[in-house]
């Protein structure tokens, strides 16, 4: 089974061969794509990222998948000697490595089912 939606200003494909999905699993796969949309996107200002990057969300208080990114993300850019960086205009911009993060999960979701 094989759909194609527009999420997170891209089309994103999700594919799966196993003739037992059905299509509420591709569903969930979308509703868990669109929920990381709503807390990782810098232009949703409602994202958990935006509202950290303006201070209203204390660093005790990120969700456990903020702290997961941001630890990723830390160590992505001491690996890359820094050419990975979230840091970006005096904000935080995760997306870099969110989507690909994103995608590792969902197929996780997948196995799951």
């Amino acid at each position: 089974m094989k759909q194609i939606r527009v999420l997170m200003g891209m089309p994103i494909t999700v594919e799966v061969l196993d003739s037992a999905v059905k299509t509420s699993d591709i569903d969930a796969i979308y509703k868990y794509f669109d929920a990381i949309d709503h807390q990782f996107s810098v232009y949703k200002d409602d994202s958990e990222i935006s509202r950290i990057n303006l201070g209203l969300i204390k660093p005790k208080d990120y969700s456990a998948d903020m702290k997961e990114i941001f630890k990723l993300c830390a160590e992505t850019k001491m690996l890359s000697r820094g050419y990975f960086n979230i840091n970006r205009k005096g904000k935080l911009d995760p997306s870099g490595l969110v989507k690909g993060w994103a995608i590792f999960k969902a197929s996780q979701i997948l196995d799951a089912k």
